[in-house]
C-alpha cells in the first residue's frame, strides 16, 4: 500500500499517513540513512502478521 511519511521519530518508527489515517510504523533500516529530510515523502508499505503494525 502507499503512505507518506510525515515524520521520522526515531531510529525504528516513522509517522505515516495512510488513506486519511496516520500511523506509526515500523522501519528496517535502524541506521542513519544519508541527508534525507524525511517529511512528506511518499513511501510503500507492507503489513506485518502483527495487526498493530506496518512495515515501511
Amino acid at each position: 500500500m502507499e503512505g507518506v511519511i510525515l515524520k521520522r521519530g526515531n531510529r525504528f518508527i516513522m509517522e505515516v499517513e495512510v488513506e486519511g489515517g496516520v500511523y506509526d510504523c515500523h522501519c528496517p533500516t535502524t541506521g542513519r540513512i544519508g541527508s534525507i529530510v524525511f517529511r512528506n515523502i511518499s513511501c510503500l508499505l507492507s503489513k506485518s502478521n502483527d495487526t498493530r503494525e506496518l512495515s515501511c
